[in-house]
């Protein structure tokens, strides 16, 4: 078969030989640009350390100037100069030592040149500096141990240019491959693409025309269009399959259109049948999300399960102890059943699943059912989590067949939107209180703190702050434990919760600071407070592991608006001031910010 195995290889030349090229370009493209971003990487590096070098040796020279300006002066500033310039000079050496890791010549000339410096430091400025001011005159500064280091320090250069150099050169040679590559290969690729792909394309018009014509008046409808055929290759075999196909299409269209109507009826009627039942379940779920608390869930789930399952039925939920089930919400004409029942009097319960009773099975009535219908508990479980069970009563066994996977749909719909329902209000209440004290948090407090200004704002009332501290906790911890520390907190959160009014907020601001809003509580009463909670804080005591007695005492810092501060971050910040001077001025007492304009607060 020539003409098929010609066509196959022109098919096999045009794609092959054209991406061979392009990866030949590619490799050697890919090859320089790697080598010129090395040496560009080399280029750079090595000019860092010539800068390097060339702040060391200015260094050098300021420790060498700070040393004389100290022989002149004898004063303990210019000898500190000095100590600091031989810190910044050991420092800069280090760093130049690092960047030259690859090179041990390199390494062995900043040795030499540190150990002169060294040298210098240890033989001639130390003992000169430690006879300052005793020997009269100054003596003329000794810098012979450091001539050395220019040598060094040229030799260096050199080194460091001559790499800097052959790098640039290699970094040049690879931009110059990369650049002759992409000029010479591309239209290389290009034109043999080119020629290629035209021989193929006159090879391959000359016989799909046809072929195309035909498939149009198939598309268009025509399903008696057929492929002329002649000769012997790909495009014959192609046409003489598409006249098959052709053939096979034009009896499957009408087999479809007669199964198209038999299909459109039944799903007219499962849609009629559906439809409902789809949109009560997806009513369910918005108003469940919607709800606020269980009891509005309640309310939502007696109202589509009546419009779902008229035959009446009860929805039941465990207990915290999990060990009864308190019937919730019942709907419908079916017989009351017992309120609260244990989950051993529910079959679907003890089985995990769906459990039917009724005259067409062979399988008892759950216990707490005393209806005599036809019955299906449906476990109401999310999450790996049991909650409760869904009974429904129904008029016959078929018609709670029938109704078994709307059933199921409404419990797993019914039990998900519980839990999230549930989740939802854990998670509140994990967000805004603190594990460890029980008190609100700091996210609480920002959520809160500008909503009590606002409102004590519109009222034209004061509002006072109080920001407390435990004295020396960190100590505490650390001798008695974190057990310990962690009882102090829990403690002082207690104390603080019957302290306050119902009104005032008491916040855990982080580790052992809280934080008190006192609604309508000028500067005056709100330090009244302050100093009254803290003698209060000192008949606090906890005892430790050793049955030692630990004391408590606090330090309290506040601020009042409006006497202080116009926003929450003002006041806050004030309260904050005022506590650090608390607690800088002996801990164990109150420090209140003074009101701008007067003569002062007392303590």
């Amino acid at each position: 078969m020539p003409a098929p195995q010609s066509l196959e290889r022109q098919l096999l030349l045009g794609y092959v030989l054209p991406i061979v090229c392009l990866g030949v370009i590619m490799v050697l493209t890919l090859s320089a640009f790697r080598a010129s971003q090395q040496g560009t990487a080399l280029i750079s590096h090595t000019s860092d350390v010539l800068a390097q070098l060339q702040r060391l040796e200015r260094q050098e020279d300021r420790a060498v100037i700070a040393y004389q300006q100290a022989l002149i002066s004898w004063d303990v500033e210019d000898q500190r100069a000095y100590q600091e310039a031989r810190e910044e000079f050991h420092r800069l050496w280090l760093a130049v030592y690092a960047n030259v890791g690859d090179d041990p010549v390199q390494q062995a000339r900043l040795r030499a040149w540190d150990n002169h410096f060294r040298t210098w430091d240890e033989t001639v400025v130390q003992p000169t500096l430690r006879t300052s001011g005793t020997n009269g005159l100054p003596a003329p500064p000794d810098l012979r141990p450091l001539r050395a280091n220019e040598a060094i320090a040229r030799a260096l250069h050199q080194t460091q240019e001559q790499l800097l150099e052959q790098q640039w050169t290699a970094a040049q040679h690879s931009t110059r491959v990369a650049y002759w590559a992409v000029l010479l290969g591309l239209p290389l690729a290009a034109l043999l693409t080119w020629r290629l792909g035209h021989n193929l394309l006159r090879r391959i018009r000359q016989g799909t025309q046809p072929l195309i014509l035909a498939a149009e008046r198939v598309m268009e409808g025509d399903l008696s269009a057929r492929v002329p055929v002649n000769g012997n290759d790909e495009l014959t075999r192609l046409s003489r399959r598409f006249n098959m196909m052709a053939s096979r299409l034009q009896n499957v269209v009408s087999e479809q259109r007669e199964l198209q109507h038999t299909l459109e009826q039944r799903v007219e009627r499962l849609v009629q049948d559906t439809t409902r039942e789809i949109q009560l379940l997806g009513q369910l779920g918005t108003f469940m999300q919607a709800c606020h608390d269980e009891s509005e869930a309640y309310d939502v789930i007696c109202h589509t399960a009546e419009a779902l399952f008229p035959g009446g039925g009860e929805v039941a939920l465990l207990s915290a102890s999990r060990n009864l089930l308190t019937v919730q919400l019942q709907w419908g004409f079916a017989l009351p059943g017992p309120e609260v029942f244990g989950p051993e009097d529910c079959w679907a319960l003890r089985l995990g699943q769906p459990h039917a009773a009724h005259a067409g099975l062979s399988r008892p009535h759950c216990q707490h059912d005393t209806s005599g219908q036809p019955t299906l508990c449906v476990p109401l479980m999310a999450q790996g989590d049991t909650l409760g069970v869904v009974t429904l009563h129904f008029e016959t066994g078929e018609a709670l067949e029938l109704a078994r996977p709307l059933a199921q749909r409404f419990a797993e719909r019914v039990a998900l939107s519980l839990v999230n329902l549930r989740l939802r209000a854990t998670l509140r209440q994990q967000s805004i209180r603190d594990p460890l004290t029980g008190l609100y948090n700091r996210r609480y407090l920002e959520e809160t703190f500008t909503r009590e200004l606002a409102r004590v704002q519109r009222r034209r009332q004061p509002l006072s702050l109080l920001m407390i501290d435990v004295d020396h906790f960190k100590q505490h911890n650390d001798t008695y434990g974190h057990a310990l520390g962690d009882t102090l907190l829990r403690r002082l959160a207690t104390h603080l919760q019957r302290f306050f009014r119902t009104e005032d907020i008491v916040c855990r601001y982080g580790g052992e600071e809280f934080v008190v809003l006192l609604p309508e509580c000028d500067a005056p009463q709100a330090q009244a407070r302050a100093e009254a909670l803290r003698r209060s804080v000192e008949n606090l005591a906890v005892t430790s592991n050793d049955a030692e007695f630990v004391a408590l005492t606090i330090s309290i810092g506040g601020a009042s608006w409006p006497d202080h501060a116009t926003t929450p971050e003002d006041l806050l910040a004030r309260a904050d001031a005022a506590l650090y001077r608390a607690k800088h001025n002996g801990r164990n007492r109150v420090e209140f910010e003074p009101i701008p304009g007067a003569a002062g607060l007392p303590d």
